[in-house]
Parts: C-alpha cells; structure tokens; sequence
C-alpha cells in the first residue's frame, strides 16, 4: 500500500539526507504503469490490426487515436516522471488515477458509451485508486 498520509512521525530527516520513497510504492507504481501501457498497446493493436472490429472508435474514430494517442503519449510521461522522482509520489499517483480516470472515460465515448463494455476499466481504475490510498 502506498504511505498518502501527512504524519510523519519521524520529523523531518536529519542534516542532508533525502528523504526517499519506499521502494514497494515505486514499485507499485511501476506495476501501474506497466498495465497502462499493456492497455494502450492492446487497444491499440485491435483497433489498427483487426480488420473485423467495429466497437473501438465507433462513435468518433478520429477523437479516439487523439485520445489514444494522448494516453500513449502521457504513460510514457509518467513512466519517465517515475525514474527521475519528480514530483512526489504522492503527487505522482494522484496525478496518474486522474490522467486514466480522463483518459477512460474519453475513450468509452468514443467507443459508444456505457454500452460499449469499456467502463470496466474505468472501475479497475477506480478500485486500484481506493485500494492503494486505504
């Protein structure tokens, strides 16, 4: 479980140590971030390899490779962000549910909606999320 509270019962860490993040919360994140990516290159190989797949982009093909696109473009952002620590972890995992909370529910549109079966990865996300911050 990754450690969002702002207790820090320790105080502050002594002279000019750097104050780290446990490693399994990297850890955890870089699991996240490896599913993201599997995701995106799933999705990715049914919508532009399978020639009889009409559910992906049904609504708006061209607003679904943006979004595609964008959610490529910004796992790879986060997966960089990780390996230099900046920001925070803290600020990190926020900023990555919210990105794929976005990220999802643009794409279900795309896709035509509830109906389309894509909000299940929506309550993966959901659930991740509420999970690692109890």
């Amino acid at each position: 479980m990754i450690d969002l509270s702002t207790n820090n019962r320790d105080g502050p860490p002594a002279g000019n140590a750097v104050s780290r993040a446990p490693a399994k919360d990297i850890q955890t994140l870089r699991l996240l971030n490896q599913y993201r990516l599997f995701l995106l290159i799933a999705m990715g190989a049914v919508y532009y390899f399978a020639s009889s797949q009409h559910m992906l982009g049904q609504r708006d093909a061209t607003l679904f490779e943006i979004a595609h696109l964008g959610y490529s473009v910004t796992a790879l952002l986060f997966m960089y962000l990780l390996n230099i620590n900046k920001p925070t972890l803290d600020t990190q995992f926020y900023l990555q549910n919210y990105a794929d909370i976005l990220f999802i529910v643009l794409i279900m549109y795309t896709c035509g909606g509830i109906s389309s079966g894509i909000g299940i990865l929506l309550l993966i996300t959901i659930a991740l999320l509420s999970q690692l911050t109890s």
